[in-house]
């Protein structure tokens, strides 16, 4: 529960959680005697460092407390909400984000296009209905879809770049604009999945929650 949580805060702060040490296969003491196990000091499982989602010289924001009350409400009316479907896009979002390494960006890449292509199952998954789909759930007014529409073909031209090796004339000046499509990505990706399970949520709240969740899709300052 507490990495579902995580994962759900890093959606809403856009803040990358990570995990120093995980220690597989420990549970409490009263579950383990109700198992029939045994539970004393020589009986739990030694931790683990967690190396290949953790990089200590990643630079790092605080959480914004706001986010944290906010990604609580969230969870705790999770029941009341589209969450589980939305849970499995939300994981890998927040898993997304952890990535690092030398093909960081590109994988980056890939997995938010997995969340695009999920998000509406129904619809067709080419191109240019993305974008207008996209455009047309998030966006406010004529100018601003027509804005969305155009970042989220960006994205897809970075993303075949990056699939097909460069075959077109101009991919190589796309690879050069893989942190501006990432940037995009992330922010349609996060806004989608926020507003997906605010909607109901809002009508529970005496916050304006979906009046945040919108608000979430501008670029930081």
């Amino acid at each position: 529960m507490a990495a579902e949580f995580a994962e759900l805060l890093f959606v809403v702060s856009g803040c990358s959680i990570t995990w120093v040490c995980d220690f597989p296969g420990v549970i409490s003491k009263t579950s383990s005697q109700l198992l029939g196990q045994n539970h004393g000091a020589g009986s739990a499982r030694a931790g683990e460092l967690v190396g290949k989602v953790h990089d200590p010289f990643r630079k790092q924001d605080p959480v914004s407390p706001d986010h944290i009350i906010r990604a609580i409400e969230l969870f705790s009316r999770k029941s009341d909400t589209n969450y589980a479907a939305r849970a499995p896009l939300l994981h890998r979002l927040a898993e997304a984000q952890r990535t690092f390494g030398r093909f960081a960006k590109e994988d980056r890449i890939l997995d938010l296009v997995i969340i695009f292509e999920r998000y509406s199952p129904e619809e067709k998954t080419c191109k240019n209905e993305l974008s207008l789909n996209i455009s047309n759930l998030l966006g406010q007014t004529t100018e601003e879809s027509a804005q969305i529409s155009e970042g989220v073909e960006h994205y897809y031209k970075v993303r075949n770049a990056i699939v097909h090796g460069c075959k077109k004339e101009g991919d190589s000046d796309l690879l050069l604009e893989i942190d501006l499509a990432l940037g995009n990505g992330f922010r349609f990706a996060r806004t989608l999945l926020l507003n997906s399970i605010c909607e109901i949520s809002a009508a529970l709240s005496v916050q304006p929650i979906a009046d945040v969740c919108l608000r979430w899709l501008q670029p930081a300052a």
